[in-house]
């Protein structure tokens, strides 16, 4: 090439080429800037969408729990018109769907106001009971009471059934049926008659027959009690069994000859 146009033209083609790289870098800074400004409204969106959504929980919270606390008020009004020994003030300790799990209102029930002269004679003198007898040991301890006052807080109230059978479970077939450990044949005939007149589930109704708290989770537990009665008796009054069995404690030591 020649040197002079080189000379003259190499320097144009350089101060292009500086133009060019100019021109790109500014390209890029404006791409860059217009990337980061969109980032930037991108977050701005996020952080209004978030600020929306939290601005709007707090009243929509405040509905559904007044929705679920109206639910709940209605329930207990229901609960109350069927069975009239509950009270609010028990009732309102529970959240609802424990009040329909624990003390449902099972198809084909009626309500007091409903029942005939006779029916409600009859529950009335049951409601008496239930006042006299099961509410003045309401605040009772569970371990001071009877096997008795348990059945009645599992049958009126819906609780201490499982204590009241791990109760039962713990004791020795001479407790079940509340004989001692020479108690004779007749002896253990006797008492498994008395208890069966207590526990078993066709006499639950004989006295009292309308107040249940849960009638189906009540005859669960009752059904429970009377088959550990029962296994009780059947190995003490076979004599073979009953040898066995009190081998059984003499080695527990819970019983010495």
């Amino acid at each position: 090439k020649n040197p002079l146009f080189a000379f003259l033209f190499g320097k144009v083609e350089d101060d292009e080429n500086e133009d060019n790289s100019v021109d790109r870098l500014r390209k890029m800074n404006e791409k860059n800037n217009k990337q980061e400004k969109e980032l930037i409204q991108k977050m701005l969106f996020e952080q209004n969408r978030r600020r929306r959504v939290t601005d709007n929980s707090k009243p929509n919270d405040d509905r559904y729990e007044e929705s679920v606390q109206a639910e709940k008020e209605d329930y207990i009004a229901t609960l109350i018109s069927y069975k009239p020994w509950l009270d609010r003030s028990f009732l309102s300790q529970f959240k609802i769907d424990l009040l329909k799990k624990y003390f449902p209102v099972l198809p084909g029930s009626v309500p007091f106001k409903n029942l005939n002269d006779k029916q409600k004679e009859e529950m009335s003198k049951e409601l008496t009971f239930i006042k006299e007898k099961v509410f003045a040991h309401r605040n009772k301890p569970r371990e001071a009471k009877s096997d008795y006052e348990l059945a009645y807080d599992m049958r009126y109230l819906c609780k201490n059934g499982d204590f009241l059978v791990k109760r039962i479970q713990s004791r020795n077939y001479y407790e079940r049926l509340d004989v001692r450990f020479e108690a004779s044949e007749s002896e253990i005939r006797k008492a498994y008659r008395t208890k069966a007149l207590e526990w078993h589930p066709d006499n639950i109704k004989k006295q009292w027959k309308y107040c249940f708290a849960n009638e189906e989770a009540y005859f669960t537990f009752i059904k429970e009690i009377f088959l550990m009665i029962d296994e009780a008796y059947k190995t003490l009054i076979d004599k073979t069994l009953r040898m066995k069995y009190n081998d059984s404690l003499r080695t527990q030591k819970q019983y010495k000859n």
